[in-house]
């Protein structure tokens, strides 16, 4: 996903995870999860030692830094704009919201469940794009694709847009 963005003039950092598989069996316990937010603020901490290096001089603007996941990186994008996940006790399962990050990009992210309730979004002031489509169904939850627009439908209002393709398969998007 990061390939295109990288043909931009600017900078694209890709973060692979290789316990997605593991981590989308069970999201329970947040566990190694919880990392994934906590790895995105920390390459934004480490943005000003990247751009010492020639290749990235003049490419990076820290005012304007997006984040963008598919499925779980979804996810994962979302906490860093504020939305909370819940434990089962009913407590926030910490706060992961980095305010340096202007601008979320979500392709076909999760709805309600695994910890996100209805007002899980209610706290997100950050711009959010949601992209997802018909042919988009969770194969793990059975949720139908119409899931995939709660983030939009449960953030406030304001800079929040919603893009539903008719057939769009996201995880074809995922593969090239």
């Amino acid at each position: 996903m990061c390939t295109p963005c990288s043909r931009v003039p600017k900078a694209a950092i890709s973060l692979p995870h290789f316990l997605e598989v593991q981590v989308l069996e069970d999201l329970r316990p947040f566990g190694a999860f919880a990392d994934r937010p906590k790895d995105i603020s920390s390459i934004i901490d480490g943005l000003d030692d990247l751009m010492s290096e020639p290749a990235l001089k003049g490419k990076i603007d820290r005012n304007r830094i997006a984040v963008c996941g598919h499925y779980l990186g979804a996810f994962t994008s979302y906490l860093i704009a504020g939305a909370k996940r819940y434990l089962p006790s009913g407590e926030a399962a910490g706060n992961f919201d980095d305010p340096r990050v202007s601008a979320v990009l979500l392709i076909s992210p999760q709805g309600r469940g695994q910890g996100m309730r209805e007002d899980s979004w209610s706290d997100i002031d950050t711009p959010m794009m949601t992209i997802t489509g018909s042919g988009d169904p969770s194969r793990r939850t059975g949720n139908p694709p119409e899931w995939r627009t709660e983030p939009y439908q449960f953030s406030p209002p304001g800079d929040k847009y919603l893009v539903f393709i008719e057939g769009y398969q996201s995880r074809r998007t995922a593969e090239t």
